[in-house]
């Protein structure tokens, strides 16, 4: 098979999963070359340096490559939030493990350790995620009053009313307008979803 028709044969994230269960020649290297440089980048952007992002990438595709091989995905399609979840997962532990090392006893760590409403390790790096994620998605909406509005409130945390006197609308035509731009991100971040 020439590289053409196995690039062909494992164009889709659903196929490569696929592939792997089945020990098809070229899957493996089709999923390292699909998902590594994407997880190298998404560690790194956590905070990770670029040896440990190489270290985590190669971790995550060798668990993945390790579910695959013993049984198939329920939804193939969903292969990139699989991985995608499994190198959160792997950086979360690589925190908690920092987090151990420490044997100098500071008063924050001690502090967070009395203070049951301090989030987690694994909290605060998912909100994190969660609000860059989101931010990406309203900046990538094509309409201006939809990134407006959807800021505003979301990412700023502004109230209605101050949201409405800021952009010169009524508590009315708010809702109306916040919610045609919630339809438009939600329609985005699938399609986003889609593409990855």
């Amino acid at each position: 098979m020439s590289a053409n028709e196995e690039a062909a044969q494992f164009a889709t994230p659903a196929a490569i999963a696929d592939g792997v269960h089945a020990d098809l020649p070229g899957a493996e290297t089709a999923l390292a070359k699909m998902f590594g440089p994407r997880l190298v980048s998404i560690i790194k952007r956590r905070g990770a340096s670029p040896q440990l992002a190489e270290d985590l990438s190669q971790e995550a595709l060798i668990v993945v490559l390790k579910r695959l091989r013993e049984r198939e995905l329920d939804n193939p399609d969903q292969l990139a939030g699989f991985i995608h979840q499994t190198s959160k997962n792997l950086w979360i532990n690589e925190l908690r493990k920092r987090e151990r090392r420490q044997t100098a006893a500071d008063s924050d760590q001690i502090d967070r350790a009395v203070d049951s409403s301090t989030p987690t390790p694994e909290a605060t790096v998912d909100q994190l995620e969660r609000r860059r994620l989101l931010r990406d998605l309203i900046d990538a909406l094509p309409n201006v009053r939809d990134r407006k509005i959807l800021q505003l409130f979301y990412i700023d945390g502004l109230p209605k009313s101050q949201v409405c006197e800021q952009l010169a609308l009524t508590p009315r035509q708010f809702d109306q307008v916040i919610s045609r731009a919630r339809q438009r991100l939600v329609r985005a971040a699938n399609a986003d979803g889609q593409d990855s």
